[in-house]
């Protein structure tokens, strides 16, 4: 690491400036390894620039000179807090409401009024990799709008499970408040009936979506801890950090928590060998459990 010393505006006095930062071929395979160890994402050397500019922010605060110091104090009793900061750091958070709409157009169009038609009237769904909570409360809405819209839809018991590995967006689902910009894919009529204002710019989703989703922290290369299957898991956008073993370790696991029928959505970018794994290929990513 490279640095200087440079005068300080406004108090006189001086303080050290980072000028560039650099890490270790060594230091990168540890920090790979490590990664991969914590969370089952496979980093490789493209990231490069990704690990140096998040973690750099981690060493200037505690004011380490290396990588290699960061990496030991991680593996050092006291740093055991900072390992969740660290891969806070390290995932990576993109998503929007009613992001890849089409997904949500199969639940309203096909999927609930079919679990309608046969009087199911349980629901369950897990959003995998929920970051900042857009897809369950998109989720929620979708569920929420097309149950109304039955003539005789009686009582309906509807749960969301949104896990993420990251703590600090945790966080931000569980709040559910959002900038305004954000809401734009929402229907003016729908975010009036579902975000109440919660200061300038800002909107709350109200009680009636946030009383439909539990968060919870999850990595999922660990056991899942579930005891009812789901009807469908949305899991977009998360496997393409795997190796592709990894992926099917995954899906597998997902597989054995969907209930007959139900469904697995994936991202855009990805895709499955679905008769190779049990599931039916529909298109558009959506893939039912055979």
């Amino acid at each position: 690491m490279e640095s200087k010393v440079v005068k300080t505006e406004g108090n006189g006095g001086y303080e050290r400036n980072f000028v560039s930062l650099e890490i270790t071929d060594k230091e990168f395979s540890s920090f790979a390894d490590l990664i991969y160890r914590l969370t089952g994402i496979y980093i490789t050397d493209k990231k490069r620039q990704l690990v140096i500019s998040r973690l750099t922010k981690r060493l200037k605060f505690f004011g380490f000179g290396t990588f290699s110091e960061y990496y030991d104090f991680l593996h050092d009793p006291a740093g055991v807090i900072e390992v969740r900061e660290f891969i806070n750091q390290i995932t990576t958070n993109k998503t929007d409401f009613f992001r890849e709409a089409h997904h949500f157009d199969f639940i309203s169009d096909t999927m609930l009024p079919g679990l309608h038609n046969q009087n199911e009237r349980s629901v369950r769904f897990w959003s995998a990799g929920c970051s900042t909570g857009e897809e369950p409360y998109t989720l929620a809405i979708i569920l929420l709008e097309t149950i109304e819209s039955f003539k005789s839809r009686g009582s309906w018991d509807v749960k969301i499970l949104a896990t993420d590995l990251d703590t600090n967006v945790m966080k931000r689902t569980v709040a559910g408040v959002y900038e305004e910009a954000k809401l734009k894919p929402i229907s003016s009529a729908l975010r009036t009936k579902y975000f109440s204002p919660a200061g300038p710019g800002l909107f709350e989703a109200k009680p009636i979506l946030k009383n439909l989703i539990t968060v919870k922290r999850l990595n999922l290369m660990d056991p899942y801890p579930f005891k009812k299957g789901f009807n469908g898991i949305f899991c977009r956008n998360v496997l393409i950090y795997f190796t592709q073993e990894d992926r099917k370790r995954v899906v597998n696991k997902m597989h054995a928590h969907i209930r007959p029928g139900g469904f697995l959505f994936l991202g855009h970018s990805e895709s499955l060998l679905a008769d190779s794994m049990g599931f039916r290929n529909l298109g558009h990513t959506i893939y039912q459990k055979l």
